[in-house]
């Protein structure tokens, strides 16, 4: 017997456990929560790309995320307005996701001598509970609303 595992669904999921647990902008947890948003919208985005380009496998790996919104919105004939939401948080979020999983050195400047006072990188810095609550509502809504969720065609 076979099933099919939406991954997407289950990276939701656990989008929002992560920020159940956050305590706080900056949390661990929050960060997380992020991560796991953007990780759900791009499975989300190659299931779509699946379904409605028979060539995807040959595209996906040179698009990034907003490419792949664009595509497929204009396959389904879907205005994307990446300055209003919901797609306007696509670029916060996957600006975390990189600089997360892209980290560099950076200069931080301040007295760090005890630590309370850590200097704190950019992608922490970023990492709110207004943008884990805010890409968890607006990705559903590109999901599920703009772009059809398991149905899309």
């Amino acid at each position: 017997m076979e099933a099919i595992i939406y991954n997407f669904n289950i990276m939701r999921s656990l989008s929002k456990q992560y920020l159940n647990q956050a305590n706080k902008d900056s949390d661990p947890d929050c960060t997380t929560s992020i991560l796991y948003s953007a990780f759900a919208l791009e499975a989300y985005l190659n299931y779509a790309g699946e379904k409605l380009f028979n060539y995807w496998h040959e595209i996906e790996k040179c698009l990034n995320p907003i490419a792949k919104i664009k595509l497929i919105g204009e396959h389904l004939e879907i205005k994307i307005d990446l300055g209003s939401r919901p797609f306007q948080t696509v670029k916060q979020v996957f600006d975390v996701r990189n600089l997360v999983g892209h980290p560099k050195a950076e200069l931080a400047e301040g007295d760090y001598s005890s630590e309370k006072n850590l200097p704190k990188p950019v992608w922490e810095k970023h990492s709110t509970v207004q943008l884990a609550e805010q890409a968890i509502k607006d990705f559903d809504d590109i999901i599920y609303i703009k772009f059809g969720g398991l149905d899309i065609q």
